[in-house]
Parts: C-alpha cells; structure tokens; sequence
C-alpha cells in the first residue's frame, strides 16, 4: 500500500490524541491530508522547519485542542502569521531557542488560549514587551533559566490568567518584585529550588489565586514568614520534604484558601500542631502516608 493510503486510513482515528513525531518533513500534499484528521491534539514534534505551503495546510487543522511542534528551531514571519490563524485552543512552539520581534508580532494574533515557548532561554526586553502584548489565557515560558528585572517588568503587563517560568532556578528580588505586579491568577515558579528572604518578601504582594513555588526543597523561618504573610489565594510549596516547627508556625499563619505541602512524606506532633492553626479552606498534605495517633 502507498503511503497515501495509510495517511488516509488514519484520517478515520477518533481518538482525542495523535502522536506523529517521527516525522521530520512534510510535504504540502501530506499536511493538507494531516489537517483532515478528526483527532483533538496533533503531535508533530519531530519536524525542524516548517513551509509555508504546508503551514497554510496545517492552520486549518480543526482539532479542538492544538497543534503541537516541538522541535521547530526557526520560524519565519509568514510562516507564524499562518499558524496564527490556527482556531485551536493550544499551540505549542517548543523548539524555538529564539524569537525575532517580526515573529512575536504575528503570533501575538493567535485567538487561542495557550501558547507555549518552552525551548526559549532567554528574553530580552525588546521581546518580552511584544509577548506580553499576546491575546492568550496562558503564556508558558519554562526554558527560561534566567530573568532580569527589565524582561520581569514586561512580562508581568501580560494580561492573561496564567504566567509559567517553571525553568527559572534563582530569582532575584527585583525581578520578583516585578512578577508579583502580574494581574494573573496564575503564576508559576516550580523550578525555583530556593529563594531568599527578599525574594519571598516581594512575591508575597502577589494576589493571584495560586502561587506555584513546588521546587524549593527546604524552607528557612524567615522565608516561611514572608510566604506566611503573602496576599494570594493560593500557596504551592509542594516540593518540601521536611518543615521545621519554626518554619510551620509561620506558614500556619497563611490566610489564603489553600496551603499545599504535598511533598511532605512524615510529620512531626509539633509541625502538625503549626499547621493547625491554617484557618481557612484547604491544607493539603497528599505526600503522608501514614499518621500517628499524635
């Protein structure tokens, strides 16, 4: 049989999710039978380049959720102003290691929710100020390994719900001080894996509804206090494997809905006796697995 044949026959798959990462080229003939598929989410992360015959194609793919190109390591204008045009939910553009303002500009149109650039190390403010002008709920930027102030400063003008730097391992208090301005609801800082007093002082203006700090294994008292005190709803401390009494008595204190410890493993009488005083909504502490009678 030809490959034609097989393209067709999987066009009949109704399953929400197809994977085609293998492929590492597509012809204009073979995207336009690829956006004919019935599927939600297409994965097309093995592919390099992207033209602009079979960008055209691939926009008007009518999966609900997205399209997915995670090995893309350039794109042109032309080439993002169609894939901009996509009316899927998400789009994801992991590959690219850099974006030129002329291509920021063209996806800046894109309607959808979520647009992911997670392969992008770093930012300067000419880019920030042209991806926080982007129309998306959800903006990912999780290879980010590093943030300045001034990049801090424009990103935190996006107005979308949510704002992901999963990637950054340090954070200075400048530019958290700039990140806890972010009008959002959500924001993400999972890679961080510790933050200084300072730090914690200026991301605690945040008032989002969750705040994502799940990478930080150990917490100082002083940290504690100043995450304690933080004006969100919600505060995600899910990567600590232990917590000193100290450092529980000033969590404790958290007046937000939802306190979640859920890299705890064991707990102390008089850790859990701190944590008893969290008053409102939710404590979660998922990671037990066993509890004393104290």
């Amino acid at each position: 049989y030809s490959r034609a044949f097989y393209l067709v026959m999987l066009t009949k798959f109704q399953g929400k999710e197809l994977y085609l990462n293998g492929l590492t080229e597509l012809s204009p003939k073979v995207a336009q039978e690829l956006r004919r598929f019935q599927v939600d989410y297409l994965f097309l992360d093995g592919l390099t380049e992207l033209s602009l015959q079979v960008a055209q194609e691939l926009r008007r793919f009518q999966g609900e959720i997205g399209l997915s190109f995670g090995d893309l390591t350039g794109l042109s204008p032309q080439v993002a102003q169609e894939l901009a045009k996509f009316q899927g939910a998400v789009l994801r553009i992991d590959g690219l290691t850099e974006l030129s303002p002329q291509v920021a500009q063209e996806l800046a149109k894109f309607q959808g929710k979520e647009l992911w650039f997670n392969g992008i190390l770093e930012l300067s403010p000419q880019l920030a100020q042209e991806l926080r002008k982007f129309q998306v709920d959800c903006l990912f930027l999780d290879g980010l390994t590093e943030l300045s102030p001034q990049v801090a400063q424009e990103l935190a003008k996006f107005q979308g719900d949510v704002l992901s730097f999963s990637g950054l391992t340090e954070l200075s208090p400048q530019a958290a001080q700039e990140l806890a301005k972010f009008q959002g609801d959500y924001l993400s800082l999972k890679g961080l894996t510790e933050l200084s007093p300072q730090a914690a002082q200026e991301l605690g203006k945040f008032q989002g509804i969750q705040l994502y700090l799940d990478g930080i294994a150990e917490i100082s008292p002083q940290v504690a206090k100043e995450l304690g005190e933080s004006n969100g709803d919600g505060l995600f401390l899910d990567g600590l494997t232990e917590l000193l009494p100290q450092a529980a008595q000033e969590l404790g204190k958290f007046q937000g809905k939802q306190l979640s410890l859920s890299g705890l493993t064991e707990l102390s009488p008089q850790v859990a006796q701190e944590l008893a005083k969290h008053r409102r909504v939710g404590l979660c502490l998922n990671g037990l697995t066993e509890l004393t009678p104290q």
